[in-house]
């Protein structure tokens, strides 16, 4: 309807690539757009001590052609933006904590003006390894861009992120950044969210206000999506200062992990600078796997108990970790989260032509290798034995080359002359107060299992239903220490 499309206001914290946002933004909504940017915050930009800062600054975007110039006189503008004209506010490092509800509903009276016209919040948020690095190196100092009296980077980033996962109300979108920067169905979905029409135009193009990118300034004018936004961090990563920004907040991990756990650039950021053992780091690898289709049996609820029992316990990270049975190498693959970097992973199954939930061992064998591939690239040792567990005792005794073993998964024959072949074998090769996991022990399906732990001593059953699922259940087995 004429006269009442969306007023966007973009809450950004400094440094997160939201003016590239904010391009884009405007060249989906087609007609040239009045810009205000970085607004005191709740300020009226129509008051005429804050519309001459505007005004003064608006030579600025002279270069931009999809941005309007401003009129003299902050009245003409609100004419124009009355009767219907495209309109972005930018309000930097914005405080949510700190604005009350009447402070809102002032804003987007003033905003609005006469045509009411409704307004749309953007959440535009980065990971906060790449924003804090390049809050870094734009400022060259931490007192100005990380610490001051009444400024923590991560508290602030913290902010943002919460409002992200669960917006206040409909007006409020969350942005994500790195999805936006890499991500074209995610830029397809927002445009709909934003109620504007799709094209990837401006994608490329920086706004040529204020320095710039914090590490290349204007050099990716027209090439935008050619800098390396999403690796800033690694900078860093031997800056001690830098480190201790991000350690020691659990919030914080589930926060990145919840926003950003399936974007691999996010998640080698904070395998590297945070490092992240146990139940964290596993659900990162966990969301990765499920955002690629790829599937895990486990139940995410039963690996959180089994975390939750390994770091109360103090076995984290793990140094060895040997699977039988991977079949799709989801659970090799989220479990690894319990490993330190560089760990002794070892992976037994024949790939047989047993077809399960409807995948045959082939594919099975094909999509393992795929995350297989992954862990090989972020570092771990890993080897694939294609047989028979029974078959191969001497060659993971070999693989292990004399390191104690940490940890076995036991998953691969269910009857219960298997499960009991398996502990016989494998148990000696477990360290002394080392942990063999036992799946399918809760699986009213999995009878032969329930049989052969009935005979032993279980330390903790991890069972939880997740509906639709029955409980899957997974016993640990610890062995006393000498």
């Amino acid at each position: 309807m004429p006269g009442k499309s969306p007023i966007y206001c973009v809450l950004a914290l400094k440094r997160s690539g939201h003016h590239g946002v904010i391009t884009w933004l405007a060249h989906q909504l087609k007609a040239p757009v009045y810009f205000f940017s970085n607004v005191k915050h709740f300020a009226n930009p129509f008051e005429p001590a804050a519309y001459a800062v505007t005004h003064r600054e608006a030579w600025r975007l002279e270069k931009h052609q999809q941005f309007a110039n401003l009129p003299a006189q902050p009245k003409k503008l609100r004419e124009r933006i009355d009767a219907g004209a495209p309109v972005i506010v930018s309000f930097d490092d914005f405080r949510f904590s700190a604005q009350r509800r009447r402070d809102w509903h002032k804003n987007q009276s003033e905003l609005a003006g006469a045509s009411r016209r409704p307004i749309k919040y953007i959440v535009s948020l980065r990971d906060p390894f790449n924003n804090s690095a390049s809050r870094l190196q734009c400022h060259q100092t931490y007192d100005e861009s990380f610490f001051t009296a009444d400024w923590n980077v991560v508290e602030h980033w913290k902010e943002y992120a919460r409002v992200a996962v669960k917006p206040p109300n409909e007006q409020f979108i969350g942005l994500n950044y790195n999805r936006w920067f890499t991500s074209v169905d995610y830029r397809r979905s927002l445009a709909g969210q934003l109620e504007v029409p799709f094209s990837d135009a401006g994608l490329n193009d920086m706004l040529l206000y204020g320095k710039g990118s914090s590490f290349d300034q204007c050099a990716f004018a027209g090439n935008a999506q050619a800098m390396r936004v999403l690796e800033r961090w690694r900078g860093f990563s031997a800056d001690e200062k830098f480190l201790s920004a991000f350690r020691n907040d659990s919030e914080m991990v589930d926060l990145v992990l919840q926003l950003f756990g399936d974007d691999p650039h996010t998640m080698e950021a904070l395998s590297t600078l945070v490092r992240p053992v146990g139940y964290a780091q596993m659900l990162g690898n966990l969301r990765w796997m499920r955002s690629q289709g790829k599937q895990v049996m486990q139940l995410g609820g039963e690996l959180r108990q089994v975390a939750d029992y390994l770091q109360a316990n103090k076995l984290l990270p793990l140094r060895t970790l040997v699977e039988i049975g991977s079949w799709s190498g989801g659970s090799m693959f989220t479990m690894s989260g319990w490993a330190e970097p560089g760990a002794r992973l070892i992976s037994v199954d024949p790939w047989s032509s047993d077809n399960i939930d409807g995948v045959v061992g082939a594919t099975a064998y094909e999509k393992a290798m795929e995350v297989f591939d992954v862990l090989k690239e972020r570092g771990y040792d890993l080897s694939v034995i294609r047989d028979y567990s029974q078959n191969v005792v001497a060659e993971v005794v070999k693989q292990l080359d004399g390191r104690p073993l940490d940890l076995i998964h036991v998953d691969g024959g269910h009857q219960y002359e298997m499960v009991k072949r398996d502990w016989e074998l494998y148990w000696p090769l477990v360290r002394p107060g080392g942990v063999m996991l036992i799946h399918d022990a809760d699986n009213p399906k999995q009878p032969g299992v329930r049989k052969f732990l009935s005979e032993i001593k279980v330390t903790k059953l991890c069972s939880k239903p997740e509906p639709p699922r029955h409980p899957v259940g997974i016993a640990i087995v610890r062995k006393p220490e000498k």
